[in-house]
């Protein structure tokens, strides 16, 4: 019966970011005025303040207005569900993705499917020229 080498752990690989931002779209709303639309991908749900404490580090653009378009109260649905498998984790760090992780009987573990949520914000800022 086939088993895991010694000093090794499973985990599920996940190859999705913990966290990625985008920007969407840009618009030129008139008189200077201009707007950005991001859009958030996590493995985790995130919250309002979160999402405001990205805008106010700057890391959601810039500018005199923040808006969150998408829900964003923990209640919201996966925007979808990776397909993960099983891989072992060497005791020295490094993944092991060839050797076939198994579970105590000696059968592959199956796919875990993992979720993941998407959001979108809006930034507005007035350029005062």
């Amino acid at each position: 019966m086939p088993s895991n080498p010694l000093g090794t752990q499973v985990i599920f690989h996940n190859p999705r970011p913990i966290l990625t931002i985008e920007v969407a779209r840009s618009m030129k709303l008139g008189h200077c005025y201009s707007g950005t639309t991001y859009r958030i991908t996590s493995r985790q749900r995130q919250t309002p303040g979160t999402l405001r404490m990205l805008f106010e580090a700057g890391v959601l653009g810039f500018g005199q207005e923040f808006r969150i378009i998408s829900q964003a109260d923990g209640k919201e649905e996966a925007a979808g569900l990776d397909e993960c498998r099983a891989v072992l984790l060497r005791d020295n760090g490094i993944l092991d993705l060839v050797t076939p992780a198994v579970n105590w009987e000696g059968k592959p573990i199956p796919v875990a499917r993992i979720p993941y949520f998407v959001y979108e914000t809006e930034t507005r800022c007035d350029s005062g020229g």
